[in-house]
Order: structure tokens, then sequence, then C-alpha cells
């Protein structure tokens, strides 16, 4: 079958003319995609559905998850998994899937020549998936890759959990090993059903100016296949911060120590202070200690209000004192952090503003899905409150947000008793060099680090078995 044929095959049968409401009627209750002129010869097509993990049902964490990836690999109601997957290669096209907290994102291109019949198929993979429990096996070991997850992974997922608790945010987005085997391709429908509804679904096509209308309309055609329920919305709970710094030591067995510290904050995307923190964390990030490598710090990008800035990530060798020693000065950094001042505003500024470049189609439609999606306020926008503050405005944030004497901070080991006698049976936790020995600078700094105050009492240290954390 010559691919012209195949491309008029899949159209045909992908969305054939809909029974009921008129062409006109239709458009109106069906989402209408955002359609962006770009040059070039390819049509790139995005999805953005609000049916991330926060909204799995209560006890049932990763429900979204694995709706998302057997959608993705299951088929559609007129194409098997196998089938789907050929029609996706002969067209030359790619389709990549991914899911957060809040959203599931279906993002991908195909050849000019090919547009339309590629919409279809997006389109109808989002509104009529065929969730083919054949499928289900695999989607189930890609939540693992077959692999144990890593320190680093271990130590964010406990960190945004602990952090969450009574929040929809709190638990892991792929969620426990016990619900994904249990879970069967009808349960999965029935989510879809209730979460991938007209109001919850975004979507959009760039392409030439003269094609636009055509892969639109060959994109929105299937979506006459979604519910009509009202979106599911659910309002955020505020994490408050715990009295003192409190310490979830993990026995995750890896092959390296984690460490990661951060605090729940509460505003929303547009409020000033917001801005102000995520600068303050790319200047946090920039800066460069004198002793050894900076500390990594990020805000997270979630619409809601509740959203979680890690402020420090690291990690080290296997060695227990290596772990102490990695905990006790990223703490010490924070708490010798100068700040912002006007040049690493300007930096911060830099990096800020870079987000609002778009040389790409696929990501200018990207952003404006998205943007869509939550009624977001856009990245000019924030850019201009940004452009507003100072460096005494993003200090303050800082200090009115993200007291550091009330952090919470993971650490994932191999040996949790020795790693809090480390901490609090000795009073010194010096590294152990595995290279040259530092110069005698570095050993002291070292030494003062090794003795720095953990401001962490031991009835505020709780240990955890790394599947607790998953579950």
């Amino acid at each position: 079958m010559s691919l012209m044929l195949l491309s008029a095959t899949l159209l045909a049968c992908i969305h054939p003319t809909p029974p009921g409401p008129s062409p006109a009627e239709l458009a109106e209750e069906v989402p209408a995609p955002i359609a962006l002129s770009a040059a070039g010869a390819e049509v790139h097509v995005t999805a953005v559905i609000q049916a991330g993990s926060a909204h799995d049902p209560v006890g049932a964490g990763g429900t979204a998850w694995l709706t998302a990836r057997l959608l993705r690999s299951g088929g559609t109601a007129d194409l098997s998994p196998e089938a789907f997957e050929a029609a996706l290669e002969a067209l030359g096209a790619t389709l990549t899937l991914s899911v957060d907290k809040e959203l599931v994102r279906l993002e991908g291109a195909a050849p000019l020549k090919h547009g339309e019949a590629f919409a279809a198929m997006v389109g109808a993979l989002v509104a009529t998936p065929g969730f083919a429990p054949e499928a289900l096996d695999g989607v189930r070991d890609a939540a693992t890759d077959g692999q144990a997850p890593s320190a680093e992974v271990i130590a964010a997922e406990a960190l945004d959990t602990w952090l969450n608790q009574g929040h929809p945010y709190g638990h892991p987005i792929t969620g426990s090993a016990a619900v994904r085997a249990a879970a069967d391709a009808e349960a999965l429908r029935a989510f879809h059903a209730d979460h991938y509804t007209r109001d919850a679904v975004s979507v959009g096509v760039s392409a030439p100016k003269a094609d636009l209308d055509s892969v639109s309309l060959a994109l929105s055609e299937p979506l006459a296949g979604l519910g009509r329920a009202p979106y599911d919305a659910w309002l955020a709970i505020r994490a408050g911060a715990p009295p003192a710094r409190e310490l979830l030591v993990v026995d995750g067995g890896p092959d390296r120590a984690a460490i990661a510290l951060g605090a729940a904050v509460a505003l929303p995307e547009a409020h000033p202070d917001r801005v102000a923190l995520a600068l303050a964390c790319i200047a946090l990030s920039s800066w460069a200690p004198a002793d050894g490598p900076p500390l990594s710090a990020n805000l997270d990008s979630r619409s809601q209000p509740s959203l979680t800035v890690t402020l420090a990530k690291a990690s080290e060798d296997t060695s227990l004192q290596n772990a102490a020693f990695t905990l006790r000065r990223a703490l010490r950094l924070l708490e010798e952090w100068p700040g912002v001042d006007d040049a690493a505003l300007a930096d911060a500024l830099h990096l800020y503003g870079s987000a609002t470049a778009a040389p790409m189609a696929s990501d200018a439609l990207s952003r404006a899905v998205h943007e869509d999606a939550r009624e977001r306020p856009s990245t000019g926008a924030l850019l201009l409150v940004a452009e507003a503050l100072t460096p005494e405005d993003i200090n303050r944030a800082f200090a009115a947000h993200l007291p550091l004497d009330r952090l919470r901070a993971v650490a994932v080991v191999d040996d949790p008793s020795a790693f809090l006698d480390a901490l609090f049976e000795e009073n010194e936790t010096l590294p152990v060099y595995s290279g040259p020995m530092p110069d005698s600078d570095q050993l002291d700094t070292d030494a003062d680090t090794a003795s720095w105050p953990l401001g962490i009492t031991p009835d505020r240290a709780h240990v955890a078995d790394v599947q607790g954390v998953f579950q």
C-alpha cells in the first residue's frame, strides 16, 4: 500500500462523518485546536490533558499514569496496538508521552504530506483509545524500566511526597507496585471516561499557513468522542511547614547516597513572591561555593498554589560518612549563601527570560497549549513580573517562604542506623577522600563543615523503607 493510499485509508477510518450534531454545532462542543503558522516541512501536534497523578483515586495512586501509558500503547478503537505503531512508522511520525502531577502530554510530528493523517491519529488516540489488555503488562514494566530507581529519584520522590502530605500531589506519579499489579484495562478505561473530557483537553497544531485549517480539522473531528462531563477540578491544600527541621532517612540500598532538602509553599503562579522564588533558585544554583560543587535548586512548575521548592540536591559515593558530610555541607551552604545582588539578578533574569524564546515551532506550540490547558499566565506576563523585582524583593520572599530553620531533609542511604550514628553520636563527620588529599585550606573548610550544626534533633529524625516511598 502506498503512503498516499495509507494516509487516505487512515483518514477515512479514523474520523468518519459523525451522526447527530451538524459540523457547526460540533465545532462549538469539541476543543478547538490552537493553530500556529510555522514554516517548514513538518506538522507538529500537541495534546495536553488535565488528568495527571493529582487526579488519582484515593488509595489508587498510579491510576492516571497507567491510564496514560496504556492509552499510548494500547492502540485505538479502530487500530490495534501493532497497527497503530505500524501506521506511525509508515507516516514517518513520532509521538511521545509524558505524565506529571497535573498533566498528561502527547507531543509529536510528521512530514507535512502526512500531517492530516497523523493529526487524526492523535485525536483518535486521545478520544477513543483501544486500551488493549495485552499491552498492560508492558505498561506495568515501564514503571521501573526493569531497574530499581536511583538514589536521586528516591530522594526527590520522598521529599515531594513528604512535603505534600494531605494534598493530591502527595504520592509518586507511577504509584505503587500493588496498584499497578491490580489494575485492569476496564478500570483504566473508566478513568479515561471520567477524566479525559472536553473541558480537560487542550490541543494544538503548527503547520504552514496553507495547511493549518485542514490539519486542525483532522485533529478536532475525532475529539467528538470525548465525554461532556465537567472537568474534575480539585482544590489545593496548603502544606504547613514543620515547627523545626526534620529528617527522613530512607533505607534504599542504592549504590550511591543522595540528599534532598526543601519546603512546600502555597503561591499562585503569577504572584510576585513565586516569581521571586524562581529567580532565587536560579541564583542559588548559579552560585559557586569556594569549596566544591554548587547546590542544585529548583521550583517546580505546577499551576496549583501548593508546590515543592527543592533547595539542595546532592549525591556522593556510598560512604556513610560522606553522606552525613554532604547533608551538613548542604545546610552550611544554604545558611552561608549571600542571597541575590544586582549581578546575580541580572544573570537570573537572563536565564529566566530564555524560557520565553521559542525558536522551534514545537516549542512555541507546546507552550501555547500548556498555557491554555490551565489558563496559565503567559511566559511573557511572568517575565514582566520578574523584571519588576529587585534583589531586596527576592531576598525577602526567600526568607519569608523558605525558613531555613524549618526545612525538611531526605537522606537515601544503605544503612540508616549507621548514618544516624554518624550524625548524632560523633562530633565530626569528616569526609572520606577517594583521590589525592586536598590542600590545607580545603581540609580546614571540610573540618568546619564536618562540625556544622545540623539543627535537627534525634527525635525529629525518621526512618522509612524505600518501598514505603512508592506506596
